[in-house]
């Protein structure tokens, strides 16, 4: 079978089979808009020959694009080349069996996208995901890029891929029409996966509840930053429900990565969704971003947090120099949080 739309995407942690959740969401958006889409995760587990492959038996005359997420790999450029994979000379003698992210995350790039013209000439190449505008520069100025990338999009891309699908052309080299995705009803937007996912009941899959942080680290470059009409863009319960359901029934999915910028931004948020976890005839577990200033000045966060199922997080402690700290924007004594993580 040949898709009209393909998206290649990368896990976010090595060692850990959690697959990225945009090109997931935007595949969403374009099946319920008529395009039939397939995403490749795990870049990284792909040898290039296998690769190859694919290709042929995916792209066809229909193929309206194939989409590179930036997020996890940085594509093209060799300053991003993870030194932890095979070097190249030790497998030259064998080229199919070298691993696809030896071509993907370095100079070698180019090579790869070649194929896919040799294909379907017609075919969009679009590079998308978190780097993408700090990587366009890089892929503009490089003359062997030329002809070979039509098209960067930065930001959230659920409310202008399909416009994209529709008419590539009409859009310029570098795309940032919707950078916050205000066109996309994030309240009642869903993930759906698919057989050709082969998602796995032990594994790890992200899903979102809210969008946004209200919170303004001085060194932060998230989008959607110091917002304070957080409640806004919080999922539904009916709808974070049924997509729990829904990959519980079809896969036996009740591991996951919560990939929102804050997720304890709120104690109210927290006893919001506990509500659906509670309701729910199976248990899950997730690991999660959680501001440690909002668990020292809201404890009741921790037994919420416990009997949600966290079983990992990440705090984002900067630094326990408090001068620092308030240079940042989280000014809050080192000791009362070192206290917090002893509790």
């Amino acid at each position: 079978m040949t898709y009209d739309c393909i998206i290649f995407a990368s896990a976010a942690h090595d060692g850990i089979k959690s697959r990225s959740l945009g090109p997931h969401k935007v595949a969403t958006v374009l099946r319920q808009n008529g395009f039939s889409t397939l995403v490749i995760d795990y870049m990284e587990y792909w040898k290039l020959g296998q690769f190859f492959e694919m290709l042929k038996v995916s792209i066809g005359e229909n193929t309206k694009f194939v989409g590179w997420s930036s997020t996890w790999t940085q594509l093209g450029t060799d300053f991003g080349f993870d030194q932890r994979r095979v070097p190249f000379k030790t497998l030259e003698f064998d080229i199919l069996n070298q691993p696809l992210t030896n071509f993907v995350s370095t100079g070698r790039f180019p090579a790869i996208l070649q194929y896919i013209r040799e294909i379907n000439p017609k075919t969009k190449i679009l590079v998308g995901g978190t780097k993408a505008p700090a990587i366009s520069k890089y892929l503009a100025d490089n003359p062997d890029y030329k002809g070979l990338i039509d098209n960067v999009m930065a930001g959230y891309a659920e409310s202008t891929i399909v416009k994209y699908a529709q008419d590539p052309d009409s859009f310029g080299w570098y795309i940032s029409e919707d950078p916050h995705a205000m066109g996309y009803d994030f309240q009642t937007g869903t993930t759906h996966y698919t057989d050709n996912d082969f998602i796995t009941p032990q594994e790890i899959l992200s899903i979102e509840c809210s969008r946004g942080c209200r919170f303004a680290c001085k060194f932060c470059s998230f989008p959607l930053i110091g917002r304070k009409d957080l409640a806004k863009n919080w999922k539904s319960k009916e709808c974070f429900r049924a997509e729990l359901m829904e990959n519980y029934e079809k896969w036996g999915t009740h591991k996951y990565m919560i990939v929102d910028d804050t997720f304890n931004d709120s104690t109210e948020k927290l006893r919001y969704y506990n509500d659906v976890i509670q309701s729910l005839p199976f248990k899950i577990s997730f690991w999660c971003y959680l501001r440690a200033e909002m668990v020292v000045n809201e404890p009741e966060q921790i037994e919420l947090l416990r009997d949600m199922g966290l079983v990992y997080c990440f705090f984002g402690i900067e630094t326990y120099n408090h001068a620092s700290g308030k240079a940042i924007g989280k000014g809050m004594d080192p000791e009362r949080i070192k206290q917090m993580l002893r509790d």
